[in-house]
C-alpha cells in the first residue's frame, strides 16, 4: 500500500516538548520519525528554540538541540518573500494576541498545505476553532 507524502510543520513549542522530553514528545517524534511525513520548521520558530536552549542551557545545549533536530529530518524553511510577509501579517491581524513566530509557522502551513503540530493550546486553539489551517495539538 502507497500512503501518500503529507506535510507537517512544527512550532518551537512542539520541538522544545520533543528535545526536554515533555508531555507530547512521543507525538512529534512520530511525525519526525515517519517515512511519510515531511516535517518543517520556520526559521523564526528555530530562533525561539535556540533562544530557549541559550537561556536556559548555554550555547553547547543550543548547538546540541539544533544538531538534534536536523538529524531527525527536519527542514528548515526561511520564506519571506512579499507575499508570506502579507500572509503572516494578515494572521497577527486578524488573531491579534498571537506571537510573530507563530504568524510564520502558519503562513509557512497554508503556503504548503501543512498541518501545524504544536503544545500551544492558549494561541492557537482559536485558529484551530477558525479551521485557518489545520492543527494538532500534542498535549
Amino acid at each position: 500500500m502507497n500512503e501518500q507524502i503529507r506535510s507537517a510543520v512544527l512550532d518551537s513549542s512542539a520541538l522544545i516538548a520533543y528535545l526536554r522530553g515533555e508531555l507530547g514528545a512521543s507525538l512529534v517524534e512520530s511525525y519526525l520519525k515517519n517515512p511519510v511525513i515531511n516535517c518543517f520548521v520556520h526559521s523564526g520558530n528555530i530562533i525561539e528554540v535556540l533562544y530557549d536552549f541559550l537561556k536556559s542551557s548555554g550555547r553547547s545545549s543550543a548547538e546540541l538541540a539544533l544538531e538534534a533536530l536536523l538529524n531527525d529530518n527536519l527542514f528548515i524553511r526561511e520564506d519571506l518573500d512579499v507575499a508570506f510577509c502579507w500572509r503572516a501579517a494578515s494572521f497577527k491581524e486578524q488573531i491579534r494576541r498571537i506571537a510573530f513566530a507563530d504568524c510564520l509557522c502558519l503562513s509557512l502551513a497554508d503556503r504548503i498545505g501543512a498541518e501545524v503540530l504544536t503544545a500551544d493550546r492558549h494561541e492557537l486553539t482559536r485558529v484551530a476553532e477558525q479551521g485557518i489551517v489545520p492543527i494538532t495539538f500534542i498535549r
